[in-house]
């Protein structure tokens, strides 16, 4: 399951975010003191936790699904966790000349609007299912009538 973990500066307090499904709007929270949990058809994918004293989020976070029984988090599962990859070729998209096709070692092709990207250089990539910095969602997708696989970070 993979996850990723925010804090947020909120009226003084800090406020611990964990996203399981961050592509997936809740039907259903449950509130629990300082804690909403955040489902959808039965699934937790995500919660809330307001009362987050700012240290080690990873362990905060276990210690509370713990308590409710719940799934723990594997650091391995960390949708933040990128890869450094070298590139193999790029190539201009045929149908939008501000984007270009990048292809990775290990057979990834990714669609970006990144510039300068050339051959043999290693770049960051966030695999399918990683949320990147800015909140975007790595997936695997069509750009523009090319399959894309995840994101270029750099």
């Amino acid at each position: 399951m993979k996850y990723a973990l925010f804090t947020r500066e909120e009226k003084g307090k800090t406020i611990l975010l964990c996203l399981i499904s961050p592509e997936e709007e809740p039907d259903k929270v449950e509130n629990d003191g300082d804690l909403a949990l955040l489902y959808k058809e039965g699934r937790l994918i995500g919660f809330n936790y307001f009362a987050f004293d700012g240290k080690d989020p990873f362990s905060t976070a276990n210690k509370l699904l713990e308590s409710h029984g719940l799934p723990l988090l594997r650091k391995e599962d960390d949708a933040r966790l990128t890869e450094q990859k070298k590139i193999v070729s790029v190539a201009e998209h045929p149908l939008d000349e501000k984007l270009s096709i990048v292809e990775l070692e290990g057979g990834l092709s990714v669609v970006t609007d990144i510039r300068g990207l050339v051959k043999g250089v290693e770049v960051t990539y966030l695999p399918i299912g990683g949320i990147a910095p800015d909140g975007r969602l790595s997936k695997k997708e069509k750009v523009r009538n090319v399959d894309s696989e995840g994101l270029i970070l750099n």
